[in-house]
């Protein structure tokens, strides 16, 4: 027997910069709900981030590290990712930050 056919989901309409419709969806947004420990969804909330065509990590390993925060600089073939890291002895869970070398960062 055949499973009846379910319909496409409409997508979500996204405008463009002179304010015309645009063709591409637009995913819904996530609801994580009030940041807390109790709320799981937003405790392990990880955002990655395209800031640019290119970061200076070597800037960036200085600069955090001079705030006190604990910063390591990875590399891999090409490629060198700095990862700080801010512990606070108040919190539940320590603040990681990765930054890439190619304009690319991820925080949790």
């Amino acid at each position: 027997h055949l499973m009846p056919r379910r319909q496409p989901a409409a997508p979500l309409m996204q405008y463009n910069r002179q304010g015309a419709p645009s063709r591409s969806p637009k995913p819904p947004r996530p609801d994580f709900g009030s940041p807390s420990v109790d709320n799981l969804r937003s405790a392990f909330r990880c955002t990655s981030l395209c800031v640019g065509a290119a970061i200076d990590v070597k800037e960036a390993f200085t600069a955090y590290q001079a705030q006190g925060l604990q910063c390591t600089a990875y590399k891999d073939g090409l490629n060198v990712v700095v990862h700080c890291l801010h512990h606070d002895a108040d919190a539940d869970s320590d603040a990681h930050a990765f930054y890439f070398m190619y304009g690319s960062m991820v925080l949790w």
